[in-house]
Parts: C-alpha cells; structure tokens; sequence
C-alpha cells in the first residue's frame, strides 16, 4: 500500500478503476443501517487492511492456524456475506471455474476444516508464504462505512517431509527421502464494505465480492 497522507506518512494506496454501479449501489445499501458515525478516512481503512496482513502472515508463518479462525470470528461481522469467482490452473491449464456465494458461518465451518486438515497431516508445513493486500481505492459510502478495492496476492510452499509417514515419494524422486513440495499462487481482485463494529467500535468487513486465480 503506497500514498503519502496528510501527516506526511507513506501508505499504499493508489487510486485505479471504479466498481460497476450496479455493485456500489448494493454495498451503498447495505451499508445504509448503520448508526450515525464519523466516515472512515483511507487511513483508517489502510491501517486496517495492513494490519490484517501482518496478523495472517504471522499465523501461517508460525503454523498458528487457529488464529485465523479467530481472526475470521473477530473480524467479519455477523451479517456480513462473501460472493468469489476462482479458477484453478496447474501450471497453463486451467482445470476448474468455481462461484460460491457464503456467509460468516459458512466461511468459519470451512475455516475450521482446513485448520483441521492441516493441524492433522503430520509433517506438513507452509514455506516462504507472503501474503500482500494493495488499497487500490477507497471511498466513503456511508457513516461509519467505506467501499474499499484491493488487490491480493498470496504465494506458498506446502511441504511435506516423508519421513512423517504422512507421505510417499513424489514423481521422479527415485530416493523415496526428501520433502516434497507444491508451490501455490493466488491472485484475487476485490471489493469490501469495511464499516466499525463489535464493543470497542473497530473496523469489521461487512461484505466482500472477489474476482480470483489460483496456480499451482
């Protein structure tokens, strides 16, 4: 994220591109009911998106997957939805188109599932991730609320050390010793109502709506 705001410090956030109306009217609307509060400003919202960066970077990285469903408990409000579009591709081929549409509970029990299946799988472990969220644009669309664009990216190693038993040699490893690897990259282009919330009045994401590639 890179701009330089009012107090001269550096962000960034650059300003590209505009949501089709029919999008921005639905986030207008959802945003709508909520209390009489100060607009959120793009610091605000990048300060917000930041942080969420450095936290889920930090729970991958130490293998804390608990915290992300914290995370997804704290952070997302309870009425909020989720609409993405993914396509998958090994190596130049894609191999499926997927479109869900999910709520919080929906996002949590998944969640909850994919830590599982990791906590699980003895000897599995993700390399070298990094996660980027880029504020593309924001803009007020309510008290207390903001549509903001971004743009993620995301790149991993799953590794698995065989020596766990969890798993066998991979093709062309004629010595049966080694861990095995998958790199992962996804890229996705969305847009989030991002309003204040929960006791303490920080910032929630309301609804989100991605566009996303994965390849592998």
């Amino acid at each position: 994220m890179t701009t330089t705001g009012d107090d001269g410090k550096t962000m960034r956030i650059r300003r590209k591109g505009r949501l089709p109306g029919a999008v921005a009217m639905s986030l207008a609307a959802f945003a709508a009911p909520l209390h009489a509060q100060q607009d959120l400003s793009e610091q605000d919202v990048a300060a917000f998106f930041e942080e969420a960066e450095r936290d889920l970077t930090q729970a991958v990285r130490e293998g804390n997957y608990d915290r992300l469903v914290d995370w997804t408990q704290e952070t997302i409000a309870d009425g909020a939805t989720f609409s993405f579009s993914q396509e998958l591709y090994i190596g130049d081929e894609r191999k499926s188109f997927t479109v869900a549409s999910l709520d919080k509970q929906d996002v949590l029990r998944l969640s909850r599932m994919a830590v599982g299946v990791m906590s699980g799988m003895q000897g599995l472990t993700v390399r070298d991730y990094t996660l980027d969220v880029e504020v593309v644009e924001v803009r007020p669309i309510g008290p207390g609320a903001a549509m903001a664009t971004t743009r993620i990216t995301e790149r991993g190693t799953l590794a698995m050390d065989p020596a766990s038993g969890q798993a066998g040699a991979g093709p062309g490893d004629d010595s049966g010793s080694g861990p095995q690897s998958l790199q992962v990259e996804a890229t996705a282009g969305c847009s989030h109502v991002v309003q204040r919330g929960g006791s303490g009045g920080g910032l929630m994401i309301g609804m989100t709506v991605c566009e996303s590639r994965a390849r592998i």
